[in-house]
């Protein structure tokens, strides 16, 4: 399991691709890295065990920094004040601040990779089902196991889809807040949507066409960010993955 160190500029970034799977290369000046938080001892201004394998990181207007932990299968929330003041968040589940992320079975492929704050106002917005209260999910989460789960209130998310087979490793919602698009690496590859309801939804068979020169390549969907009107999906090797950091092939697409 990679161990990772959880950076300011490291978590803009990751805001937007969840992941990347190329060696960290130091920022050109005036940039100044700054370890806020590691599961390293003495390599951060935090140390703290549950960060392992940091994968995506959102938040809203008025939280603190989500970041999934996809090597414990939790989530926590990170506070960050200027360039280097860091508070790791234990309100929402004192005393440990940690938010379980369900697993599934007892695949080796487990834990929270991409995710999404909800902002739609609407009280029925992505509803947690399946053991939650019911109400509109705060936050959603794509696991490497196939599902994608949410969060309103209490110590755990809640599974509110379970695609057999898949393996999600990137999250976006668009723009209006009522849809989601997960990225799956698994197969030859897919981008999977779905409604405010959690339910799958069909796009059509070009929705999400490759060009032949990229799917000769072998490349897979890593990631998928929306931005304005615009769906963007990063496409990578299989061989890019959270345990083995390959610097290989990609593409990036974008559409509309």
């Amino acid at each position: 399991m990679r161990r990772n160190t959880w950076t300011p500029l490291a978590a803009t970034f990751a805001a937007a691709l969840g992941i990347v799977c190329v060696p960290y290369t130091a920022s050109p000046a005036p940039f100044v890295q700054t370890n806020l938080v590691s599961d390293i001892a003495g390599l951060a201004t935090i140390t703290d065990s549950s960060l392992v394998n940091p994968w995506g990181v959102s938040r809203t207007t008025t939280s603190p920094f989500w970041i999934s932990d996809q090597g414990t299968n939790l989530t926590n929330l990170w506070s960050v004040i200027g360039p280097t003041t860091v508070t790791k968040m234990t309100a929402v589940n004192p005393p440990t601040g940690n938010i379980a992320i369900p697993t599934l079975g007892a695949g080796p492929a487990q834990g929270p990779t991409g995710q999404v704050s909800n902002q739609n106002p609407s009280p029925s917005s992505f509803p947690v089902g399946m053991g939650g209260n019911g109400g509109s999910a705060h936050f959603i989460f794509a696991n490497l196991n196939g599902t994608i789960s949410a969060w309103d209130t209490g110590p755990t998310a809640f599974i509110q889809v379970t695609t057999p087979g898949a393996n999600y490793s990137g999250l976006a919602i668009n723009q209006a807040q009522t849809q989601l698009y997960a990225a799956n690496q698994a197969g030859t590859g897919s981008i999977n949507v779905f409604n405010s309801s959690f339910g799958p939804v069909s796009l059509g068979a070009g929705a999400f066409a490759r060009p032949t020169a990229i799917s000769a390549l072998g490349l897979v969907p890593f990631n998928v960010g929306h931005q304005w009107q615009y769906l963007r999906n990063l496409r990578a090797l299989r061989a890019c993955s959270p345990e083995r950091g390959y610097r290989g092939d990609g593409s990036r697409g974008g559409f509309h």
